[in-house]
Order: C-alpha cells, then structure tokens, then sequence
C-alpha cells in the first residue's frame, strides 16, 4: 500500500493544470467551438517558420478553406518553391499533395496534420468535461476530450469569441501549447505552436485574409 500512496501522491505532484481553479456548481454542457481558422469564405496568408530540430523553413502559408469543408494548405519559400502541399479532410487523414524530402517522415507529417487540425478543426457540439478560470488571468478555460487526449481552450473573459490558447495535454503533462495574440478583425495576428516534449515549433504571423 505504502506503494500505492507513493504513486498517488507523484501523479498527483505531476498534474499538468494547478493553475485553473474548477468553476463549482457548473453541470457538464455542450458547447460550440469555432477553429481559429472559422471563416469558411476567406483564405489566410502568413508568415510561417517551422523549427525542426536543427532545421529552419521560413516561408509563406496559405490556407484556403474548400467546399467540402476540408482545407488547401500550401507552404512556400518567399520565392515560390513549395516546401509542402497538403489537403486536410474535416475529419481524419491528410493528403500530401507534395513535401520536401526533410519533413517526409510519417511521424512528422502525422504532427503537422494534429497541429493544423488544433487550428482548422473546429469541435463542433463539444461536450465540456469543465469549466476554470485561470489563477492571475482573465480567461475562462474550457476542457474537453479529443479522441487521444484533452484539450484545454482558453477564452479571453471580456471578448468571448478570442481563443487566447489551447493546450492539449495528457493526465500528466501538457504536450502542445498553442497562443495566439493581437487580434484583429477576429483573427490573431500571431499564432504559436510549440511542443514540450519535441524539438519542434511553428511560428505564424499574418499578413492578409483574400476572399
């Protein structure tokens, strides 16, 4: 038992969130949750840099919401070489159109398709597990369950519809942290995705929405 305890008492030592302070008396609820990329009419054009590793790849990104509801998401180099050409369904997979011969690695192509979907996907109809709010910050924090972890979306409390973060995290450790700043016009003008336990970063600056 003495064991046991020991276990217990690390798990509880490692708990990812002690920062969020349960809202009490809050039922579980269905929510809506629009992606950062929620306009369905526009494409999007940033300035991206992938840190991989050793490895940089600066560029343009554009993403350009279909018909289907799947997304065209093509990344450039500033001279127009394609560094990647992705096609990400609404639901699961992703398309590779075309991709440079470092970032063709299943493993890698599988995490860029789950970061793009933290950003494209939207979790409609979600059921929230809980409701926070973060200690010293003004957000209202949601949690929900994705089908290999939690994802936590953090609200700006005053503007409702601003996605300041999403974490995405297991029972024991936050994994992918995503922030995003400065909006403008209900979109962030910058966007960051970096891992906590990988070599691996995006970084994504806006520059103009087309319609």
């Amino acid at each position: 038992w003495c064991f046991s305890l020991l276990l217990l008492l690390l798990l509880a030592g490692c708990t990812p969130h002690k920062d969020l302070v349960k809202v009490k008396n809050k039922e579980a609820e269905t929510k809506d949750f629009a992606s950062v990329f929620h306009n369905r009419l526009s494409a999007h054009i940033l300035n991206m840099s992938i840190q991989f590793k050793e490895s940089n790849f600066s560029g343009l990104l554009v993403v350009r919401p279909m018909e289907d509801n799947s997304h065209r998401i093509v990344f450039t180099t500033k001279m127009g070489n394609k560094l990647f050409d992705f096609l990400l369904p609404p639901q699961k997979g992703l398309q590779v159109n075309s991709c440079i011969d470092p970032l063709n690695k299943k493993l890698l192509l599988y995490i860029l398709e789950q970061d793009l979907r933290l950003l494209v996907n939207s979790y409609w109809k979600q059921k929230v597990r809980k409701e926070f709010v973060a200690k010293g910050e003004e957000h209202q924090v949601f949690k929900i369950k994705s089908p290999s972890s939690f994802l936590y979306y953090y609200f700006d409390a005053k503007k409702e519809k601003e996605i300041r973060k999403i974490e995405k995290a297991s029972r024991l450790s936050k994994k992918v942290i995503v922030t995003m700043d400065d909006y403008k016009e209900e979109f962030p003008s910058k966007i960051r995705i970096e891992h906590q336990h990988l070599k691996l970063s995006l970084e994504m600056k806006l520059l103009s929405v087309k319609q």
